[in-house]
């Protein structure tokens, strides 16, 4: 499988694709996605649940290769609800 590149903060991770299109062919909207993607594999595996957020998310299709583009990432919170019976009708 492809690999791509992005980097946060100067640490560069490796990021697997399933695609073969060089990243400087893709439009804005396709490189935003696989920012969102990126993100969301650095938050998982990379300790970015504990990074302050927003984010800023370089994308490079080789390592140490120039940025091909740079997308501000935000994480969002879905609301999560939990109830705990307080007395029985």
């Amino acid at each position: 499988m492809p690999i791509l590149w992005y980097s946060i903060e100067k640490r560069t991770f490796a990021y697997p694709v399933p695609f073969r299109t060089p990243l400087s062919a893709l439009d804005e909207g396709a490189r935003s996605r696989i920012a969102e993607l990126c993100a969301a594999e650095y938050h998982d595996l990379h300790d970015g649940s504990s990074h302050g957020w927003p984010i800023v998310v370089e994308l490079h299709e080789q390592n140490g290769g120039p940025v091909v583009s740079r997308h501000r990432v935000e994480r969002r919170s879905a609301p999560v609800f939990s109830a705990i019976t307080v007395s029985a009708a």
